[in-house]
């Protein structure tokens, strides 16, 4: 979907071109001025690695001094603006440049606020199933998790209300102590659990699951466990402490602590409380906990690194504590330790796993992109390929560095024994990292990889790809699996396709469908003529070949299911890359380059074959259709891949914004790409409008014929940009709700 760029240059945008561009003695453009000019402009948008094997030398920006003229730049220039034209005063030249179409500069700036005006017109009703339609699942989670917290306390409470004996000995201290310790069990378990990369993984594998648990936010989710975690034990510690501890120890409840605990109880001070095991484990184990939480707080993180790092280490003494903290059976018996065993054996072994691979050192080599960016490549010691997929991550440990830093960067690329990644420049270890000599071999460690929310992509028919500067990195990896899957014939939406057949098989999902109530009986409650029936999706058509398999009606089969049955399926991605310089757009320009020529070579093999299949459909229209013929697996693929690119560089000049966008339209029969990008796609010099992009596609959406489902919008870059994406995702639900279309914009962010 190339998204629509608006009007072209106003009469006032020529003029200003104009005007910039005028000889100053006779007032005309002349092909001498428009040359120099061009060259500047261009020389300073090709800055960076990858472009000077396109473009000759760098001119000076001041067009009176530009030198060593590339023939390439007079190339594009006489495309638009041939050599031997006239100096052409105003009328002229605003006719000329009239005919180029270039958008106006204007655009990038425009502000449109139809979806507001269009979504105060929706009802609350639908508003709200629209939002229940997209965060539904996950609120049942986060319901199922306070429920569980809810529940634990009110257990706590309930028992120690019932428990006088203890009442009277350590008065209503211990009830609230008790009381707030029941939601600690279950919100620990899930604290420490959330930790685990490899549960993150393992169940980003298992389909379904990321509808109801999303393991996207697992990070955003253990620090809501922390910190609820970390105010229940305040409280119960300082109930604890200001309430039993003091009550207990007062001469006039001595009998009542004898008469719960024995007679060596009498006499108990307030430090006798405290020296006891549960006393200082507890107080100790308190300390390190908002030991971690304040040295892991952003401040602390982005100061240094390794001390956030190695601030999480105390997790293991904090457990060990914690499992002491209950074993003398006091008040009841010890149930922490339980809740701890599975969390604690996952993320031990987790740990142990990394410590491993930090001593298996790998050879590396970088290489400096632009100011910014550097790419590091890794190459296998040993036999084998690497064992990754499209979107994942790894940890990465340099040892020159850090031996106690990791951290996670998507896999750019992965081939038999060499894996890629780019890094940006974003704090104190990258800094480093940029120092060391390139072209030579240094040794790095790698732990995983591990699944990221990229991966998903493949579990839905229409995606929207969008990536901000570096964060593109995960895109590209999908659109390079992408290329190499498809170069290969491989489907690689091969799982969901396979789901969806054996749920297609199932005999027990065609009972209750409503679709195949409906089709089957009319409203008398009699039975409807098969020839009558009509169905809009291949899952109604299954439902209604098989119902009327069931009731000996196969033979009335309609001619519109035998036609939905037949088409193929329909798929689309749109990928969207927001990038700064023209540069930028080089690094990954090969794997979109091979992706996009992949699905139009599967969309013309696929348009060729169906076009056949359905004329033998239509002339054997009157036999029955056998359904393993129409294995939803083995249907073909109709296919759609859009790439809009966008530099948000802003244009100081109107020279600048014009000379910009024809450079990049250059073609030629030597060149089917840009020379500024490298895309064989246009790209679009201004900012994107993702809310006009998101509206665009859905009419799109509309016109094809396409309702219903999920279209997976997949981010990775800016959280600002991130957090209006996300509210335009919803904004649109809403609207496709008010329409009637029903289809459900869910937004996907990466997170490692």
């Amino acid at each position: 979907m190339a998204h629509s760029s608006g009007t072209c240059l106003s009469e006032n945008e020529i003029r200003d071109l104009f005007y910039e561009l005028e000889d100053a003695d006779t007032n005309l453009v002349t092909y001498a001025n428009v040359k120099a000019k061009f060259e500047a402009i261009l020389s300073a948008s090709s800055d960076g690695p990858g472009i000077t094997d396109r473009i000759a030398r760098r001119a000076t920006r001041r067009p009176s001094v530009v030198q060593h003229t590339n023939p390439k730049t007079i190339c594009i220039l006489n495309e638009f603006y041939p050599k031997h034209k006239n100096p052409l005063n105003e009328a002229d030249f605003t006719t000329l440049v009239a005919s180029w179409n270039i958008p106006s500069k204007s655009n990038s700036t425009a502000k449109n606020d139809a979806d507001e005006t269009i979504q105060k017109r929706v009802s609350l009703l639908r508003q709200v199933k629209a939002f229940v339609s997209l965060e539904a699942r996950q609120m049942l989670f986060i319901a199922f998790v306070i429920a569980l917290q809810v529940a634990f306390g009110v257990y706590q409470l309930v028992m120690f209300l019932h428990n006088r004996p203890a009442r009277h000995a350590l008065g209503w201290g211990v009830v609230v102590a008790k009381t707030f310790a029941g939601p600690i069990y279950p919100t620990i378990f899930l604290m420490i659990l959330s930790m685990s990369r490899w549960l993150a993984t393992l169940c980003r594998k298992i389909p379904g699951m990321g509808r109801v648990i999303n393991w996207d936010l697992h990070r955003g989710f253990h620090i809501y466990m922390c910190c609820s975690c970390l105010v229940f034990s305040t409280i119960h510690g300082i109930a604890h402490m200001s309430g039993d501890f003091v009550w207990g120890s007062r001469p006039s409840h001595q009998l009542a602590v004898v008469a719960f605990w024995g007679k060596q109880w009498y006499h108990t001070t307030y430090t006798k409380y405290l020296s006891l095991l549960p006393g200082w484990s507890g107080i100790l184990a308190l300390a390190i906990f908002w030991l971690i939480f304040f040295l892991s707080l952003p401040k602390v993180r982005n100061w240094n690194f390794e001390v956030f790092q190695l601030a999480h280490l105390l997790l293991f003494p904090f457990v060990g504590l914690l499992a002491a903290h209950g074993t003398l059976a006091l008040l009841h018996s010890p149930m922490l330790g339980y809740f701890l065993i599975i969390p604690t054996i996952t993320v031990v072994t987790e740990r142990v796993h990394r410590l491993i691979r930090g001593l298996m050192h790998m050879p590396a080599t970088l290489k400096t992109l632009d100011k910014d960016t550097v790419t590091l490549t890794i190459r296998r010691r040993w036999d084998g390929p690497w064992k990754c997929a499209a979107g994942q991550y790894i940890l990465l440990q340099v040892p020159s560095i850090s031996w106690w830093q990791w951290h996670p960067f998507t896999i750019s690329s992965c081939n038999s024994d060499a894996m890629t990644v780019h890094i940006r420049h974003a704090g104190n270890w990258t800094k480093m990292l940029r120092r060391l000599p390139r072209n030579d071999h240094f040794c790095v460690s790698v732990d995983g990889p591990f699944g990221a929310p990229a991966q998903q992509i493949y579990q839905f028919d229409r995606s929207i790809v969008i990536g901000s500067g570096i964060g593109v990195t995960p895109m590209s990896s999908i659109a390079n699996d992408f290329a190499n899957k498809m170069s290969r014939n491989k489907n690689p939406w091969k799982r969901l396709d396979r789901s969806r057949h054996r749920n297609d098989g199932s005999p027990f999902a065609r009972v209750y469908n409503p679709f195949i109530n409906r089709s089957l009986h009319s409203s008398d409650g009699s039975m409807n003529e098969g020839s009558k029936l009509k169905c809009e999706t291949h899952s109604d058509a299954i439902d209604v070949e098989k119902a009327m398999c069931s009731v000996g009606m196969e033979k009335t089969l309609s001619a519109s299911v035998r036609e939905v049955l037949q088409a193929p399926k329909r798929r689309r991605v749109d990928f969207h890359w927001i990038t700064r310089d023209p540069p930028s757009l080089q690094w990954f320009s090969d794997y979109l380059n091979r992706a996009q020529e992949a699905a139009e070579a599967h969309s013309q093999g696929n348009s060729e074959v169906h076009s056949r299949d359905t004329s033998a459909a239509t002339s054997a229209a009157s036999s029955f259709i056998d359904l393993p013929a129409y294995d939803n697996a083995a249907r073909p693929m109709q296919l759609q891949f859009n790439i809009n690119t966008y530099v948000t560089a802003p244009n100081k000049t109107m020279s600048d914004h014009v000379f910009k966008h024809l450079v990049d339209r250059y073609r030629s029969p030597a060149q089917d790409h840009s020379v500024l990008t490298g895309l064989k796609t246009a790209s679009h010099f201004r900012r994107p409008d993702f809310s006009a992009v998101l509206r665009d596609y859905h009419a799109e959406m509309c016109k094809q014929g396409w309702a219903g489902g999920e279209v997976g919008v997949f981010y990775c870059g800016n959280p600002g940009l991130g957090a209006t994406l996300k509210e335009a995702c919803r904004t649109q639900t809403t609207l496709a709700w008010a329409d009637g279309s029903k289809i459900r914009y869910r937004f996907i962010t990466e997170v490692f």
